[in-house]
């Protein structure tokens, strides 16, 4: 891979423990793809090469906490570098929920693991690097364990996915570093497709120094980078939703050009059309945009956005909508209609504002 990213970019909007032990981190967060590669930096950083790597499932009910910090301060006489011991999404980092039966002998073994893990970290130095990894999700910070590794100062990061905005700023910085220059429209039409997914902006990036082009244009974007079906549908059902319907029918026959299956496109504006609906009933019974955002595990700015743009719509006319589609998807199925047509007469009908 070509020195696309470096640990700052890595570290936009990151929040770092000044006093740190270089030997524990704990990574955490929806941004898969910072986090993954903040991952790749450490072990590079601490010369650990792939085969002196232990990755050892934490979920597993079988886990032993014991076992795996044992394992970290087991000596081999075969390993050149460093070593690390990854532990991957811990149960006792994650926010599930407590139950009635977990009982003494879940808290008799939590104040087993609290006071190994302190053990652990009290000392500074043992011989493999301690890695507990949450993929995808957040540490839960109000944990006893997590505030053990912020005690004992262990390296935290958490990599939140980007708002657009955050996002844009990102990938300017990105493609200057890479020394690549686009036209306006190939930045919108960049940043429409990868939308606000790192992982996909790297990809892009990657394909574009490759192609070996300084300056970008509009069709470059277009030939090299491929649709997003996630930030299409999106943009799809918001022009759908406020009423564009020129915008709406665009967005579509692009998605069809690029080979995208209608039943997937229908599929996935009846599923933005739920969520849409769930949104407006809890507004019209009275909850905030933050409790909103709790109830559907989102985030309240975009709770805040969609509720603009239904603002001419009610839940019933969001839940009238998704009726139609399922009347469509039952005809089409019955073979008394036909999908297109059937899909192209629900956006006419529907999709443009009163």
């Amino acid at each position: 891979m070509s020195a696309v990213f470096q640990l700052h970019d890595y570290l936009i909007g990151q929040n770092c423990y000044n006093e740190t032990i270089m030997s524990v981190y704990v990574i955490s967060g929806k941004d898969t793809f910072r986090a993954e590669s903040y991952l790749r930096y450490i072990l590079e950083q601490n010369n650990v090469p792939k085969g002196s790597v232990t990755t050892i499932d934490a979920s597993d009910r079988k886990f032993r906490l014991d076992a795996a910090l044992a394992e970290c301060d087991s000596f081999s006489l075969f390993d050149e570098g460093g070593r690390a011991v990854i532990l991957k999404d811990p149960s006792f980092l994650s926010a599930s929920a407590k139950t009635a039966a977990a009982g003494k002998k879940n808290e008799s073994e939590k104040d087993d693991r609290l006071r190994m893990l302190e053990s652990y970290l009290s000392v500074p130095d043992h011989p493999a690097h301690l890695i507990v990894m949450m993929s995808g999700s957040d540490a839960d910070s109000r944990k006893k364990e997590y505030k053990l590794f912020v005690k004992y100062k262990a390296v935290i990061q958490k990599f939140d996915r980007m708002k657009d905005k955050e996002f844009a700023a990102y990938a300017d910085n990105l493609l200057q570093k890479n020394g690549i220059r686009c036209v306006r429209e190939a930045r919108r039409e960049l940043l429409e497709r990868v939308g606000t997914d790192t992982g996909l902006l790297s990809a892009a990036i990657e394909k574009i120094l490759l192609y070996g082009k300084k300056e970008i244009s509009e069709e470059d974007v277009r030939g090299l980078v491929s649709l997003n079906a996630d930030v299409n549908i999106w943009k799809m059902s918001d022009a759908f939703i406020s009423g564009n319907l020129e915008e709406t029918m665009k967005v579509k026959e692009d998605m069809l050009r690029n080979g995208y299956d209608l039943n997937a496109i229908t599929a996935m504006l009846a599923s933005r059309l739920r969520t849409s609906f769930y949104m407006k009933r809890l507004f019209e019974n009275g909850l905030s945009n933050e409790e909103i955002a709790v109830r559907i595990q989102g985030n309240a700015w975009a709770v805040s956005k969609n509720l603009d743009k239904m603002f001419r719509m009610r839940s019933h006319d969001v839940l009238r909508l998704l009726n139609e589609l399922a009347e469509l998807d039952q005809a089409v199925k019955a073979g008394k209609a036909d999908l297109k047509e059937g899909f192209d007469l629900f956006l006419l009908r529907n999709g443009r504002a009163n």
